[in-house]
């Protein structure tokens, strides 16, 4: 996701995160520059698969949140 916000922007994030996912950690981060929004990466274990979409239109509602993506995880051995 791309966050331009503040530190209660983040706390937001961190709430909604913590409603939906029974983990969540920040794996990467990156600031694209003075004025652009930086690009933050989370790993998430969702407490209901099924209800990803709505984690994902909660996180675009909050203010300085844009071009979220949820992308499943492949695992070690599945094809």
């Amino acid at each position: 996701m791309q966050f331009q916000g503040d530190d209660t922007g983040r706390a937001v994030v961190a709430d909604l995160l913590r409603r939906h996912c029974s983990s969540f950690q920040l794996s990467a981060a990156r600031m694209a520059g003075v004025g652009r929004p930086e690009e933050l990466v989370y790993d998430v274990n969702l407490r209901r698969p099924e209800a990803g979409d709505v984690l994902v239109r909660e996180l675009v509602d909050t203010a300085g949140v844009t071009g979220v993506s949820l992308l499943p995880q492949a695992r070690v051995g599945e094809s």
